[in-house]
């Protein structure tokens, strides 16, 4: 055995066995259906908009957030201000929800219901990020 032939066995030796992976693709991302991937960008983009408020988020943030391209935004928003009514319009819909199956009770006495109302915006609003978006909702107008 002459002593190249011996080097190269102690490194083939010397290196751990590779195992390939799955059959996907280097560099791909795995297939994420359409609205799981909408709500991802949407969830990343509260956080961004609740963390830099409107004027100073930025779309790179809410697709490095989100695990994205930025193109890939564009798949799903026109632009930046589409994508802000989006995550105000997903943010206030479940407390819109709520509110409406309280009005659609009339048999509730008036205390009970701004209670449940007070109760409600606590726990919907102030107690998540959302909270973080009310001033760029209102100055947005």
């Amino acid at each position: 055995m002459s002593k190249d032939t011996r080097k190269q066995d102690a490194i083939s030796e010397a290196q751990p066995e590779t195992k390939e992976a799955p059959s996907t693709k280097p560099g791909r991302a795995l297939k994420v259906d359409p609205a799981t991937r909408r709500q991802a960008i949407l969830d990343a983009a509260l956080t961004v908009f609740a963390e830099r408020g409107f004027e100073t988020a930025r779309l790179d943030d809410v697709a490095a957030r989100a695990g994205v391209a930025k193109g890939t935004l564009y798949l799903y928003f026109e632009d930046k201000e589409t994508l802000f009514e989006e995550v105000v319009r997903s943010a206030i819909s479940p407390v819109l929800e709520r509110l409406d199956g309280l009005a659609a009770t009339p048999d509730v006495p008036f205390d009970t219901a701004l209670e449940a109302l007070f109760a409600m915006f606590e726990k919907e609003v102030l107690g998540t990020q959302r909270v973080g978006i009310r001033d760029d909702f209102f100055a947005l107008g």
